[in-house]
């Protein structure tokens, strides 16, 4: 008698996940992958720089930023301090946009 045949498992794949990116374009020099972002989870601290322009930005940060929230919050801190007339954040819902009937009506 012989022995029974076993099925071989397969190792299954790992899904790939795709790195996100630490280095961006800078956008006053516009040297792709110029920008280079250092995050200090430990300390909650987090460094921008460009490599051409020598452009720096630092602020802190939570233990979930990751490098391209930090590029994001610079790239709002250059519009806003270039346009001192753009909305600072997301306009709210109003009444009217939410369907609400307003207490003006006579």
């Amino acid at each position: 008698m012989g022995k029974r045949k076993t099925k071989k498992i397969k190792p299954k794949a790992k899904p790939r996940t795709s790195k996100i990116s630490s280095q961006f374009d800078c956008p006053f020099c516009n040297t792709e992958k110029g920008i280079s972002i250092k995050i200090n989870k430990d300390a909650k601290f987090a460094e921008l720089s460009c490599q051409s322009c020598e452009a720096k930005y630092a602020t802190t940060c939570t233990s979930l930023d990751a490098p391209i929230d930090i590029y994001v919050d610079w790239l709002d801190r250059c519009r806003e301090a270039s346009d001192p007339n753009a909305p600072q954040e997301f306009p709210t819902l109003t009444s009217a946009m939410r369907g609400e009937e307003s207490d003006d009506e006579d």
